[in-house]
């Protein structure tokens, strides 16, 4: 029992000490407001270039492809768990029936089959 008490004081505490640094910090994305674009001479493009370069690799980040990051056997991601991701294998020509316990999703294009059960990635079809 006073292990119980200690281990709940001392997350009480912690979540007390960790919330005004977790307030005061600044939003992630404070820094990517203009302010450097109006400090930019007008003849000045170099910064411009940047700029759109790092906003392009952002993108790319959040495009998630699975026949390129993901593999069989692996587990899905949880928030693809839902129907809404799932489709019918009748309308499309090049998927197989899903066996017992199985589903075809659609992700980016990409058609994943995977088991319902432990929701892991059996087989992956491009589009």
């Amino acid at each position: 029992m006073k292990k119980l008490v200690h281990a709940g004081l001392f997350a009480l505490t912690t979540a007390v000490l960790a919330a005004p640094a977790a307030i005061a910090a600044p939003p992630a994305h404070a820094h990517e407001n203009n302010s450097h674009a109006q400090n930019m001479h007008p003849g000045d493009t170099h910064g411009q270039q940047h700029a759109g370069q790092r906003h392009h690799e952002v993108i790319q980040d959040r495009v998630l492809k699975p026949s390129r990051d993901w593999k069989a056997g692996q587990a899905l991601p949880s928030h693809y768990y839902g129907k809404g991701y799932a489709i019918d294998h009748k309308r499309y020509k090049n998927l197989s029936k899903p066996g017992k316990n199985q589903r075809w999703i659609r992700v980016n294009g990409d058609y994943v089959l995977i088991n319902t059960l432990n929701h892991s990635i059996v087989k992956i079809m491009t589009n």
